[in-house]
Protein backbone atom coordinates (compact mmCIF):
# COMPACT_ATOMS: atom_id res chain seq x y z
CA UNK A 1 0.00 0.00 0.00
CA UNK A 2 1.24 3.53 -0.82
CA UNK A 3 2.60 5.63 2.65
CA UNK A 4 2.85 8.70 3.25
CA UNK A 5 5.26 9.63 6.15
CA UNK A 6 5.65 13.29 7.45
CA UNK A 7 9.05 14.16 9.46
CA UNK A 8 7.68 16.28 12.51
CA UNK A 9 8.93 19.33 14.36
CA UNK A 10 9.97 17.12 17.46
CA UNK A 11 12.14 15.19 15.02
CA UNK A 12 10.16 12.26 14.95
CA UNK A 13 8.16 10.65 11.75
CA UNK A 14 4.48 9.76 11.11
CA UNK A 15 3.43 7.32 8.60
CA UNK A 16 -0.06 7.44 6.83
CA UNK A 17 -1.29 4.37 4.97
CA UNK A 18 -2.90 5.65 1.92
CA UNK A 19 -5.71 3.34 0.38
CA UNK A 20 -6.07 3.04 -3.42
CA UNK A 21 -9.34 3.81 -4.61
CA UNK A 22 -10.74 6.48 -6.55
CA UNK A 23 -12.97 8.26 -4.08
CA UNK A 24 -9.87 9.04 -1.63
CA UNK A 25 -8.83 12.22 -1.24
CA UNK A 26 -7.23 14.28 1.61
CA UNK A 27 -6.49 17.69 1.95
CA UNK A 28 -3.14 18.51 3.91
CA UNK A 29 -2.82 21.84 5.69
CA UNK A 30 -2.52 23.31 9.31
CA UNK A 31 -6.09 23.73 9.98
CA UNK A 32 -7.67 21.37 12.04
CA UNK A 33 -10.37 20.17 9.40
CA UNK A 34 -7.90 18.96 6.95
CA UNK A 35 -7.27 15.13 6.60
CA UNK A 36 -3.66 15.87 6.72
CA UNK A 37 -2.62 17.90 9.50
CA UNK A 38 0.92 19.57 9.19
CA UNK A 39 1.66 21.54 12.64
CA UNK A 40 3.87 23.96 10.80
CA UNK A 41 3.53 27.51 10.61
CA UNK A 42 4.77 27.78 7.14
CA UNK A 43 2.28 25.18 6.06
CA UNK A 44 -1.15 27.05 5.00
CA UNK A 45 -4.25 26.00 6.44
CA UNK A 46 -5.30 24.36 3.60
CA UNK A 47 -1.90 24.12 1.58
CA UNK A 48 -2.40 21.11 -0.79
CA UNK A 49 -4.66 18.44 -2.03
CA UNK A 50 -3.81 14.95 -2.44
CA UNK A 51 -5.82 12.49 -4.06
CA UNK A 52 -6.18 8.89 -6.00
CA UNK A 53 -6.67 9.74 -9.76
CA UNK A 54 -6.48 7.36 -13.00
CA UNK A 55 -4.63 4.78 -11.06
CA UNK A 56 -2.35 6.70 -8.82
CA UNK A 57 -2.05 9.47 -6.37
CA UNK A 58 -1.83 13.38 -7.75
CA UNK A 59 -0.78 16.32 -5.29
CA UNK A 60 -1.93 19.58 -5.76
CA UNK A 61 -1.10 22.94 -4.58
CA UNK A 62 -4.19 25.02 -3.41
CA UNK A 63 -2.85 28.56 -3.76
CA UNK A 64 -0.86 28.28 -0.61
CA UNK A 65 1.42 30.76 0.41
CA UNK A 66 5.16 29.42 0.88
CA UNK A 67 4.22 26.52 -2.24
CA UNK A 68 4.61 22.90 -2.41
CA UNK A 69 7.73 21.26 -4.13
CA UNK A 70 8.85 18.10 -5.25
CA UNK A 71 12.08 16.52 -5.47
CA UNK A 72 13.24 20.23 -5.21
CA UNK A 73 11.10 21.70 -8.24
CA UNK A 74 7.91 23.07 -8.11
CA UNK A 75 4.93 21.46 -9.98
CA UNK A 76 2.91 23.13 -12.78
CA UNK A 77 -0.70 22.00 -11.27
CA UNK A 78 -1.44 18.62 -10.31
CA UNK A 79 1.69 16.26 -10.22
CA UNK A 80 1.58 12.91 -10.26
CA UNK A 81 3.53 11.33 -7.27
CA UNK A 82 5.80 8.23 -7.61
CA UNK A 83 7.49 6.00 -5.57
CA UNK A 84 10.36 8.10 -3.41
CA UNK A 85 9.69 11.36 -4.40
CA UNK A 86 10.37 14.19 -1.80
CA UNK A 87 7.70 16.67 -0.76
CA UNK A 88 8.14 20.06 0.78
CA UNK A 89 5.03 22.04 2.03
CA UNK A 90 6.47 25.14 3.34
CA UNK A 91 9.09 24.34 6.30
CA UNK A 92 7.18 20.13 6.03
CA UNK A 93 9.29 17.30 4.79
CA UNK A 94 7.32 14.29 3.20
CA UNK A 95 8.21 10.84 1.49
CA UNK A 96 6.18 9.57 -0.39
CA UNK A 97 6.29 5.23 -1.26
CA UNK A 98 4.95 2.47 -3.27
CA UNK A 99 5.15 -0.59 -1.80
CA UNK A 100 4.99 -2.90 -4.88
CA UNK A 101 2.17 -5.45 -5.26
CA UNK A 102 2.68 -9.39 -4.58
CA UNK A 103 4.37 -10.77 -7.72
CA UNK A 104 5.46 -7.58 -9.02
CA UNK A 105 9.11 -8.78 -7.96
CA UNK A 106 8.88 -11.88 -10.14
CA UNK A 107 7.10 -9.48 -13.06
CA UNK A 108 10.49 -7.93 -12.93
CA UNK A 109 12.84 -10.10 -12.36
CA UNK A 110 15.52 -10.43 -15.65
CA UNK A 111 15.12 -6.59 -16.25
CA UNK A 112 15.51 -3.29 -14.56
CA UNK A 113 13.26 -1.31 -13.38
CA UNK A 114 12.28 1.94 -14.88
CA UNK A 115 12.94 4.92 -13.18
CA UNK A 116 10.11 7.43 -12.07
CA UNK A 117 9.94 10.43 -14.47
CA UNK A 118 11.44 13.55 -12.25
CA UNK A 119 9.47 16.42 -11.76
CA UNK A 120 11.08 18.60 -14.38
CA UNK A 121 9.92 16.01 -17.01
CA UNK A 122 6.42 16.02 -15.94
CA UNK A 123 6.74 19.85 -16.48
CA UNK A 124 7.78 19.44 -19.86
CA UNK A 125 4.92 17.02 -20.30
CA UNK A 126 2.80 19.65 -18.83
CA UNK A 127 4.19 22.73 -21.18
CA UNK A 128 3.68 19.80 -24.18
CA UNK A 129 -0.18 19.60 -23.52
CA UNK A 130 -0.58 23.22 -22.60
CA UNK A 131 1.47 23.86 -25.72
CA UNK A 132 -1.00 21.67 -27.73
CA UNK A 133 -4.08 23.21 -26.30
CA UNK A 134 -2.97 26.60 -26.63
CA UNK A 135 -2.31 26.09 -30.24
CA UNK A 136 -5.68 24.30 -30.86
CA UNK A 137 -7.10 27.37 -29.51
CA UNK A 138 -5.35 29.77 -31.26
CA UNK A 139 -6.43 27.64 -35.18
CA UNK A 140 -9.92 28.00 -33.62
CA UNK A 141 -9.83 31.60 -33.06
CA UNK A 142 -8.39 31.93 -36.87
CA UNK A 143 -11.19 30.04 -38.19
CA UNK A 144 -13.72 32.35 -36.45
CA UNK A 145 -11.77 35.59 -37.70
CA UNK A 146 -11.81 34.06 -40.96
CA UNK A 147 -15.32 33.29 -41.37
CA UNK A 148 -16.30 36.74 -39.53
CA UNK A 149 -13.90 38.47 -42.24
CA UNK A 150 -16.09 36.47 -44.93
CA UNK A 151 -19.28 37.70 -44.27
CA UNK A 152 -17.65 41.20 -43.65
CA UNK A 153 -16.99 41.41 -47.40
CA UNK A 154 -19.73 39.75 -48.44
CA UNK A 155 -21.86 42.75 -47.08
CA UNK A 156 -19.47 45.42 -48.46
CA UNK A 157 -19.89 44.06 -51.61
CA UNK A 158 -23.76 44.30 -51.22
CA UNK A 159 -23.61 47.22 -50.03
CA UNK A 160 -21.79 48.33 -53.01
CA UNK A 161 -23.80 47.19 -55.47
CA UNK A 162 -26.92 48.43 -53.85
CA UNK A 163 -25.02 51.93 -53.28
CA UNK A 164 -24.06 52.09 -57.58
CA UNK A 165 -27.95 51.30 -58.55
CA UNK A 166 -30.16 53.10 -56.77
CA UNK A 167 -27.57 55.72 -55.15
CA UNK A 168 -28.12 55.07 -51.24
CA UNK A 169 -25.18 53.87 -49.22
CA UNK A 170 -26.86 52.06 -47.06
CA UNK A 171 -29.41 49.29 -47.73
CA UNK A 172 -31.92 50.70 -44.89
CA UNK A 173 -34.65 48.45 -46.29
CA UNK A 174 -32.82 45.18 -45.15
CA UNK A 175 -32.82 46.71 -41.22
CA UNK A 176 -37.07 47.88 -42.34
CA UNK A 177 -36.53 51.34 -42.68
CA UNK A 178 -37.79 53.47 -45.54
CA UNK A 179 -34.45 55.19 -47.47
CA UNK A 180 -34.86 59.19 -48.00
CA UNK A 181 -35.54 58.79 -51.72
CA UNK A 182 -38.08 56.51 -51.30
CA UNK A 183 -40.25 58.33 -48.52
CA UNK A 184 -39.76 61.96 -50.68
CA UNK A 185 -41.07 59.18 -54.12
CA UNK A 186 -44.34 58.63 -51.67
CA UNK A 187 -45.05 62.38 -50.96
CA UNK A 188 -47.99 63.64 -52.08
CA UNK A 189 -46.55 67.25 -54.75
CA UNK A 190 -48.13 70.10 -53.23
CA UNK A 191 -51.52 71.75 -54.56
CA UNK A 192 -52.57 74.84 -55.62
CA UNK A 193 -55.76 76.60 -54.39
CA UNK A 194 -57.22 75.33 -57.94
CA UNK A 195 -56.33 71.43 -56.74
CA UNK A 196 -53.42 71.85 -59.43
CA UNK A 197 -50.16 70.02 -58.80
CA UNK A 198 -47.03 71.99 -59.07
Amino acid sequence: MPRLSIHLPDGSEKTIVLPKNGEYFARIGRDEHCEIVLPFQSVSGEHALLQFKEGGYVLEDLGSTNGTKINGLTPMGAATLYDGDEIALGDARLRFAEEPSPGFSAELSGREEEAAPSIAMRNLQQLADEAARTTRNHYLWMALYAVLIFFLAVFAGLTYKHYRVTGELLPLQWLGIESPKAALKSMPLPQTENGMQL
